[in-house]
């Protein structure tokens, strides 16, 4: 099966660039890297084996616009499947080879990689996410899109962006409302670098600096049932918006 993994940036340092390049050019699966640049290009990534894509302008969308880009230019150029992978994190090198090798033996459409946390020094998170070890929904770096599997690769682009802090809700909402086969990997072959501060409480430490929060004000206020479901056909809030209580993440269980 012929393998991209779509990779947008933005003002990301190069050293966890590079960090995420190499773990593509590792793998022990044949694949292409589609790296995006939103708007703020590195150039020393022009001389590592990627498809370098560069756009004009940021869009301030969590990196969506960039992962629409890059999967419909994969499409277009006859890829099989689609792998993404958020700049500031990395995969374990047979990561494409499992998630490839889940999809052909279950004849999902969509495979959902389990991850690892790590904090921003280096240190090894042993929690998960409530709802992702619930699997109600997965990291944008857990997806894999094969088959039918592929038309949700321009869901990325056709969100609002108010909706970006959590488009892999959306994602995962969108799977299910078109009915894709699903498969979800028991072993972890994503590392996921966090800036959550639930993920530093439970190991007793302070947030860092320049911690991820999500504006929920922004998101409820961009959210139109209509709109969603005229541009995505479905509306992944059923009508009553993405709430806190419902939406935002419950807090962290230790890892099986």
């Amino acid at each position: 099966m012929k393998v991209a993994v779509i990779t947008p940036y933005f003002r990301e340092p190069l050293q966890l660039l590079l960090r995420c390049c190499r773990s593509v050019t590792t793998q022990t699966y044949d694949c292409t890297h589609f790296m995006v640049a939103d708007g703020f290009p590195k150039q020393e990534l022009d001389s590592y084996p990627i498809r370098h894509i560069v756009l004009p302008r940021a869009h301030g969308d969590n990196g969506n616009t960039p992962r629409a880009v890059g999967g419909m230019c994969a499409i277009a150029e006859g890829f099989e499947a689609l792998a993404y992978l958020d700049a500031d994190n990395w995969y374990d090198p047979h990561h494409v080879s499992t998630t490839i090798e889940l999809a052909e033996q279950t004849e999902a459409n969509i495979v959902f990689a389990k991850r690892r946390l790590w904090l921003a020094d280096g240190t090894r998170c042993p929690f998960e996410d409530v709802d992702v070890a619930a699997r109600t929904t997965a990291d944008t770096s857990s997806f894999v899109l094969t088959g039918r599997g592929l038309a949700l690769a321009s869901h990325w682009g056709l969100m609002p962006s108010a909706l970006s802090p959590i488009c892999d809700r959306v994602m995962v909402a969108a799977a299910r409302a078109n009915a894709l086969p699903a498969t979800w990997a028991e072993k972890a072959t994503v590392n996921y670098e966090s800036r959550w501060p639930t993920h530093y409480h439970a190991m007793g430490r302070e947030a860092p600096p320049d911690a991820h929060y999500t504006d929920w004000d922004r998101v409820e206020k961009g959210y139109d049932a209509r709109m969603l479901t005229e541009r995505l056909g479905f509306d992944p809030f059923h009508g009553v918006g993405p709430h806190r209580g419902k939406n935002k993440p419950s807090g962290v269980i230790a890892e099986d």
